[in-house]
């Protein structure tokens, strides 16, 4: 008899088991357990789309106000240029404007009575602000020439000033 009532006991037991193991399983798996879970993970992904949302926001507004200050800095500039285009020009600039009115039959013989110029006549009117298209037909040479002359002269200030800050340093 012992044999018999061990071998019930063994069959409760794994029965007490197979219902605990069977509930557990059937919880696991409701419908409703899934859509909680689910519902969470959502919301846990809709706070952080809104925090990048809300970041690229913050984002857009800063970049639309340096826009907006850098159109006011142009604005401003183009104000300034208008207002010095409106004024009269320096005698300078008409006389070479009127000389740089040559009809074309004529632009061959600008070649011929092409005059000599020293670099210092060609930074002097650079300096006081005439452009290198009218320097060159004031002087009858080529714009490369006076461009080049006016980089050269750049070029050699830029390295005084950089030679003489690694002296300071």
């Amino acid at each position: 008899m012992s044999l018999g009532l061990w071998i019930i006991i063994n069959i409760l037991v794994l029965l007490g088991m197979f219902l605990y193991l069977n509930r557990k399983i059937n919880r696991k798996l409701e419908i409703h357990h899934l859509v909680a879970r689910a519902r969470k993970e959502l919301e846990g992904v809709l706070v952080e789309l809104n925090h990048a949302t809300e970041r690229n926001v913050a984002l857009m507004e800063d970049r639309i106000q340096q826009v907006k200050k850098t159109l006011e800095a142009i604005d401003k500039r183009l104000a300034v240029l208008n207002r010095e285009m409106g004024k009269k020009l320096p005698p300078t600039y008409h006389s070479v404007l009127q000389k740089q009115e040559m009809p074309l039959e004529r632009v061959g013989l600008r070649e011929e009575k092409r005059k000599e110029f020293t670099k210092a006549e060609v930074l002097d009117l650079y300096n006081k602000g005439i452009s290198p298209a009218l320097i060159a037909a004031k002087l009858g040479t080529t714009i490369g020439e006076v461009e080049l002359i006016i980089s050269l002269q750049d070029r050699k200030e830029r390295e005084l000033y950089n030679h003489e800050n690694t002296k300071q340093g």
